[in-house]
């Protein structure tokens, strides 16, 4: 909240915006666990997409919400290693879309073109770049590289 109090905002706002912004990580690292699961599920076993057994496996990772409130006072322990994990495993991921949306093999003709696949490339490859410069730094600074 420092952060945003600093930039012009109360410290009600900047707490806010903070929080909206965590919140919006952990929906977002949620869907793509869901997503993930998903599709591996369905890719090893044949199902299609829109069975119930490829909706099923979309549930997998939803559980995993359940670990805020059985395990509150592993919390920072649980936290710190997961996330450092996932900082380092989330670029591979963002390539891995990456190259999945611009094959032909996968996506066939529903594959973008033109302007809409140009925009889509450009938006994966500043996600990838920004994600890969978070966790250098951050990486660095626990490290002491910087």
């Amino acid at each position: 909240g420092a952060l945003f109090a600093s930039a012009g905002m109360g410290d009600i706002t900047g707490r806010l915006v903070f929080a909206a912004g965590v919140l919006g990580m952990a929906v977002g690292s949620l869907v793509m666990h869901m997503l993930c699961c998903g599709a591996a599920a369905g890719a090893m076993f044949n199902w299609e997409p829109h069975s119930l057994h490829y909706r099923l496996a979309l549930l997998l990772p939803t559980p995993a919400v359940l670990g805020v409130f059985l395990w509150s006072t592993l919390g920072p322990y649980l936290v710190l290693p997961t996330s450092a994990i996932c900082g380092f495993l989330l670029p591979i991921a963002y390539v891995g879309w990456l190259l999945l949306n611009n094959s032909r093999g996968f996506l066939g003709e529903d594959r973008p073109e033109g302007a809409r696949r140009v925009l889509y490339n450009a938006a994966m490859l500043l996600c990838i770049v920004t994600v890969l410069a978070s966790v250098t730094y951050s990486t660095g600074i626990k490290l002491n590289w910087f």
